[in-house]
């Protein structure tokens, strides 16, 4: 996925949080990385640190079949597709062309589904292609 750094919030020693943007909307994260600059475009993974994921809590089926992003209330607002889930709540979500992996609690919808999710600890890594 394509980041671009809109704003530096906090330089950290062990990466830098900050507000970016995508093609899909607008968010504040951590990145694993002190040398961001602003107005810069990156190409970036995201990972999850949520622990887990609970039905109708922080994950929801969603009506909307448009990846999107955005920040509300200290937590990084996504809708993705869930695209495959197994028995021990290892999950995919596919953002665009991005796969996010998260642990989820049981689901009894089929899949694929678009999902709404919040997140309160995610970390984006710049892939350095």
């Amino acid at each position: 996925m394509k980041a671009t750094i809109q704003h530096i919030i906090e330089p950290m020693a062990l990466g830098t949080f900050a507000e970016f943007s995508t093609t899909y909307g607008t968010g504040r994260s951590f990145f694993s990385s002190s040398t961001l600059e602003e107005n810069q475009t990156y190409d970036v993974e995201m990972e999850i640190d949520d622990d887990d994921f609970i039905w109708n809590t922080n994950i929801s089926p969603s009506t909307d079949c448009i990846p999107s992003l955005y920040f509300y209330s200290g937590k990084l607002c996504k809708t993705a597709k869930l695209i495959s889930s197994d028995e021990d709540g290892d999950s995919e979500l596919k953002l665009g062309d991005s796969i996010i992996f998260i642990s989820i609690d049981e689901i009894d919808l089929p899949l694929p589904l678009f999902i709404n999710l919040t997140a309160q600890k995610t970390t984006l890594y710049p892939t350095n292609i």
